[in-house]
């Protein structure tokens, strides 16, 4: 009897043992994804728009940055962006945050052509990529 308790006992600690080996790869990949993210993002341009071409209305545009894929839509008007509403993000405090920031900052501006949020370049760059995209796409004006 008391055998059969210290195998038992063993298969226990071998079990945690291993889950313990597994949470400790997991976060290992995700820390080396979020830097690979990073890399990835300073490597982004972001494109200047030609708004005389773009009609006034709601556009969507997507862009994937390593494992999250940004989806915004877009509010043109007046050849200016005037609202934007993140639509896919990651779900995280920082990342909001930083949508929320980026987004005062297109709105202020009317485009693009704004820098990106101080410790959060990753979410900033994808929101931007993300709505150059859905006005890039955008049907043109007729001339």
């Amino acid at each position: 009897m008391a055998n059969s308790k210290t195998i038992t006992s063993k298969h226990i600690i071998y079990a945690v043992g291993a889950l313990v080996v597994l949470i400790g790869l997991a976060a290992a990949f995700y820390m080396f994804q979020l830097r690979h993210e990073a890399t990835a993002a300073l490597a982004v341009t972001i494109e200047p728009i030609d708004f005389s071409s773009i009609h006034a209305g709601h556009y969507i545009g997507e862009y994937r940055l390593g494992l999250t894929t940004y989806k915004v839509e877009v509010e043109v008007y007046n050849r200016r962006i005037s609202g934007v509403e993140i639509l896919r993000n990651r779900n995280t405090r920082q990342a909001r945050m930083a949508a929320e920031e980026i987004v005062a900052r297109v709105i202020a501006r009317g485009n693009v052509s704004v820098d990106v949020v101080s410790g959060a370049t990753t979410s900033s760059t994808g929101i931007l990529k993300a709505i150059e995209q859905a006005l890039k796409h955008a049907p043109a004006c007729p001339t």
